[in-house]
């Protein structure tokens, strides 16, 4: 089974963290062909940042706060 893991962090202090590290950690023991697409600075976790097929995105929530967000459409 190949799978594609994207997500804003790799730290068991957020919530969405919490839950990716366990579903990538129990994917790796089953023996998936895995891929994680994550920002590396959010990483906490040394075994998941060092995995191979660990691509860096920038993080919506922490890098991209600065830019304006328009709540309207037109």
């Amino acid at each position: 089974m190949r799978v594609l893991v994207v997500t804003d962090t790799l730290a068991p202090s957020y919530g969405w963290g919490r839950y990716a590290i366990g579903l990538i950690r129990a994917l790796r023991d089953e023996g998936a062909d895995l891929r994680i697409l994550s920002p590396l600075s959010r990483c906490t976790e040394p075994d998941l940042a060092s995995m191979p097929g660990h691509g860096s995105v920038t993080s919506y929530v922490s890098e991209t706060s600065s830019y304006k967000r328009y709540t309207t459409f037109h």
